[in-house]
């Protein structure tokens, strides 16, 4: 869970401010009225609820009016992004609660974004300041149990009420030597009961042989029922043999590994010890270095101090320093200029088309007007073929309307004329029934009607073989493609490849002129930049010769500077430089003799491990973890094995035997009591005496109360039991693990003074590392807090998963002394990588130790917040 944006719209003295948390560690530091527990428990009580009135908690309600409470995002592995906003209302605050997933909700969703947790839950574990740091002192084993189990994931708060009230239920019915509680009272009350009746059966004669078989039957039901727990606790032998089986298997494979590793040896605390000789000998060994560096510059200085006259020589150069930065300056001009001019070339190149043939064409202004008369001839060859275009398609238009028209009108009157004469004579022809007349103009006017319309089609033929203005026109075009065709070859022994629009021609010539220009200026500007080149390159040389090494053109004036500068400083200096090659050479030797000793430690190491290299080493190290681990589990393995007898190996064949057994058994009882209610009815017959049969009815109805009752006080006892085992489990589980993180805490931040930290029925404890044991409450003050400290980050490891909650601290270490204080540090620094820390502080000694990044400052807040 992490923490991500506090807004606060009114609490306290804040008002309108935000502020943003990082993943890791905030910082949030101000001085003494500040308001960074104000923050503290603005965050505390947006989570949990405004205190109501007469609440021991403080009140926060702003003083000058405005909104009362805030908001906190929050981003949870399990949930996602939410939004917490409290604000002022109904006691607690009117809570509002947000899922970026869409859900929203208010108390019951919170308790449940929160894993269960209330105000106390998280103060016991992950929120204190100094004050609860000196309670450690105070806590038995109960207490730490309770902290360690308590969350609203286990329940465990809910169930030892349950425990509390499940007892005082159970001591109200049944106390094993109580005279009050209710079962006590009604046993007391059989017992009298029983007595009476005794006195009474003796009366009665004929009751007692019933009685004797009686007593038979329950003698047999006794004997039934032991068969029946005997069988039923080698059923349990059974199904335990079975269920130890796999541990049986893992305990031979524990040996035997065991018995592979029993050769393995490794010094105690090795890799700790290792890991610091060889951190130390690098150290030395690089301050070896560093000295034997220092000293081979020095001798080196000694070496390399140069003579007046080389002084001289480089004064010389530094003279001539401006004229040297001159040359270079111009060379950037001229290589900017000429990259323009290359841009420019190269782009008239590509617009135009052209290639460096271009270059050596004659563009001077008599060719040119050559070119322009060529255009001008080839324009006025456009020209006329335009308008003789516009007069062959007038003339086209024009004749094609006068012959349709003459067609159509010749053509309709001649043959309308030949029909109607064709008409009469056949009209008349038959009239006079002078047939062959008739047939002989019929075939005439066929003829007639044949010639005209051919005669139509030649004058038709003829008026289209007007050809003279269509001639022409196509000996302009050609005349004209030629002209064009002249121009492009010109053109393209130019060097110009593409097609060029006759509009452009004149364009495109002076383009190639300012083309040859550009190519003009690039060769006078390379000519210069060669000369320019040659006095830096030699100016350039003279400097390396003056120098002991080789330094860049740009970095060459600065060097000669740096090193005249050095040079006649060394030479005024010759004496000192002795001297403190003299200091060098004695600091050299304490170093080396530690840098033996180091490694004669480091060997050491390697002897006791029977390794001969660091890879090894560490090789052996995990065998080592590993043979501890396993002795371990060989421990655990044989107490938990310890009763469990493993000559007979049981399988299910077994158990499918017993089972058969208990029910023959099972059903052995149920006759054999069926017998004893059949058979104590008949007694109940036999007795006639009227007092004897109300007592017995009595003391069977008290029976029948006594069996209820017992059976409830029963239930209780199976329930207390069951939860007290749950309890006991999680604290075996989870308290083992608690008490070694917090003995590695312990351990780091007392320096190793103290090797263990353990709970005892008298409480916590700490043991040093000579064996020596110290109550809590007989430690500094300070220590104390180091073991409480210790105590509260192992909690917050251990309930991570289930409640990763951030790390609140309100100034807790204010009585650390600086070595504590630097302990402490790295150890925050360690746990941020998985853990958001939000540390408030007025000390200047805990923000000097982190970076700015992970600083907030509580009073620039309240100026932007203004």
């Amino acid at each position: 869970m992490q923490f991500q944006k506090l807004q606060i719209y009114g609490f306290g003295k804040h008002r309108d401010e935000v502020i943003d948390f990082s993943k890791g560690m905030n910082i949030l530091f101000g001085n003494n009225e500040a308001g960074k527990t104000t923050i503290y428990e603005c965050i505390l009580q947006i989570l949990f609820g405004f205190p109501q009135k007469n609440h021991l908690l403080r009140s926060y309600e702003p003083k000058n009016g405005g909104n009362y409470g805030g908001m906190l995002s929050i981003f949870d592995e399990e949930f996602g992004a939410y939004t917490v906003e409290r604000v002022g209302g109904k006691a607690g605050g009117n809570v509002r609660v947000h899922l970026e997933r869409g859900e929203s909700g208010e108390e019951e969703l919170l308790k449940k974004l929160l894993h269960g947790y209330g105000r106390a839950d998280l103060e016991a574990i992950f929120a204190f300041s100094m004050h609860q740091l000196q309670a450690l002192e105070k806590m038995n084993e109960d207490e730490l149990n309770r902290t360690l189990l308590a969350s609203g994931t286990t329940g465990v708060d809910q169930l030892t009420l349950i425990e509390k009230q499940l007892l005082k239920e159970s001591n109200a019915l049944f106390k094993k030597s109580g005279q009050n509680p209710i079962i006590n009272k009604m046993i007391k009350d059989i017992q009298k009961e029983e007595l009476a009746l005794k006195v009474e059966r003796e009366k009665l004669s004929k009751y007692e042989p019933k009685k004797q078989e009686l007593l038979q039957i329950e003698q047999e039901l006794i004997s039934v029922q032991k068969q029946l727990e005997k069988a039923n606790h080698d059923n349990v032998q059974i199904e335990q043999s079975i269920k130890n089986r796999p541990l049986l298997n893992e305990l031979s494979s524990v040996k035997s590994r065991l018995q592979e590793l029993e050769e393995v040896q490794f010094p105690a605390k090795g890799i700790q010890r290792i890991e610091q000789a060889s951190t130390r000998f690098k150290q030395v060994e690089r301050e070896v270095e560093r000295v034997s560096k220092r000293g081979e510059e020095l001798q080196l200085q000694l070496k390399e101090a140069v003579s007046k006259e080389e002084l001289q020589q480089l004064q010389n150069w530094i003279g001539r320093d401006e004229e040297w930065r001159e040359w270079r300056a111009q060379r950037e001009r001229m290589l900017a200029s000429q990259q323009s001019l290359e841009s420019k070339i190269a782009m008239k190149e590509q617009l135009l088309g052209l290639n460096r043939s271009a270059l050596k064409v004659d563009s001077t202004i008599a060719n040119e007007a050559q070119l322009r008369k060529q255009l001008d001839e080839a324009n006025l060859s456009k020209q006329k073929i335009e308008h003789l275009q516009i007069l062959v398609s007038n003339e086209a238009t024009n004749e094609e309307n006068r012959k349709s028209r003459v067609q159509k009108n010749k053509g309709i009157s001649n043959e309308l004329l030949i029909i109607i004469i064709g008409v009469v004579a056949v009209i008349g022809a038959l009239v006079f029934k002078q047939w062959g007349v008739a047939l002989a103009i019929i075939a005439m006017l066929a003829l007639v009607l044949i010639l005209n319309k051919k005669n139509q089609n030649d004058s038709t033929s003829n008026l289209n073989n007007g050809e003279s203005p269509k001639r022409q026109l196509r000996q302009l075009k050609a005349q004209y493609e030629a002209q064009l065709t002249e121009i492009n070859e010109q053109f393209h022994r130019m060097g110009i490849t593409n097609d060029i629009d006759p509009e452009m021609y004149t364009e495109v010539f002076s383009q190639v002129r300012e083309l040859q220009q550009y190519v003009i200026e690039q060769r006078q500007l390379d000519q210069q930049l060669d000369s320019i080149q040659q006095r830096i390159a030699e100016r350039y040389e003279e400097g390396m010769i003056l120098l002991p090494h080789q330094v860049a053109e740009s970095n060459l004036s600065a060097a000669i500077q740096q090193y005249l500068q050095d040079q006649t400083l060394l030479l005024n200096s010759m004496q000192q430089v002795q001297e403190q090659l003299r200091v060098n050479q004695e600091q050299l030797i304490p170093l080396t003799d530690e840098l033996n000793e180091l490694q004669h430690e480091i060997v050491a190491l390697y002897n006791a491990a029977n390794v001969e290299d660091l890879e090894s080493y560490y090789e052996m190290a995990n065998f080592f973890e590993e043979k501890v681990r396993l002795q371990n589990r060989l421990s655990d393995l044989q107490l938990t094995l310890h009763d469990f007898n493993d000559e007979v190996e049981y399988t299910e064949y077994h158990l499918q035997q017993n089972t058969l057994v208990l029910e023959q058994l099972i059903a052995s009882q149920k006759a054999l009591q069926a017998a004893h209610s059949k058979l104590h009815a008949e007694m109940n017959h036999l007795v006639t005496d009227e007092r004897y049969s109300e007592m017995l009815q009595a003391q069977e109805q008290r029976k029948s109360e006594l069996a209820d009752l017992t059976k409830d006080w029963m239930r209780l006892r199976l329930v207390e039991e069951a939860i007290q085992q749950t309890l006991n489990d999680l604290k075996e589980d989870k308290l083992p693990k608690v008490m070694d993180l917090t003995t590695e805490f312990f351990q780091y931040l007392t320096g190793d003074r103290y090797e263990k930290i353990a709970l005892d029925e008298d409480g916590f404890y700490a043991q040093t590392s000579l064996q020596q044991q110290f109550k809590i409450g007989e430690l500094s003050q300070a220590t104390r807090e180091q073991a409480y400290l210790s105590l509260r980050f192992a909690l917050a490891v251990e309930k991570k998963v289930n409640a990763p909650f951030p790390l609140l601290m309100d100034d807790p270490f204010v009585h650390f002394d600086t070595l504590r204080t630097a302990k402490v540090v790295q150890l925050l620094r360690k746990l941020q990588t998985n853990h958001q820390i939000i540390f408030f502080t007025c000390q200047e000694r805990m923000k000097q130790a982190f970076e700015v990044k992970n600083i907030i400052e509580v009073e620039a807040l309240q100026t932007k917040g203004d």
